[in-house]
């Protein structure tokens, strides 16, 4: 475990380095990626790397906001 958290603290502040060069009206602007803005991105890992969170450390609020 505390290799993947390792991992995904390094991800994390390399994700951070890119996107704080970033200009603001970069934020909406599409990327090749599913045609999706870095804001898109961005907000779909926050919410996998929260829901990996509660996966490990509450599993009942994983299960309730893993239900549609």
């Amino acid at each position: 475990m505390q290799e993947i958290t390792t991992d995904v603290k390094l991800e994390a502040k390399l994700i951070n380095r890119l996107l704080e060069k970033m200009a603001e009206e970069d934020w909406n602007k599409h990327t090749t990626f599913k045609d999706w803005t870095p804001a898109e991105v961005v907000a779909h890992l926050y919410y996998f790397d929260l829901m990996a969170i509660y996966s490990y450390k509450d599993k009942d609020k994983f299960k309730s906001e893993s239900e549609f």
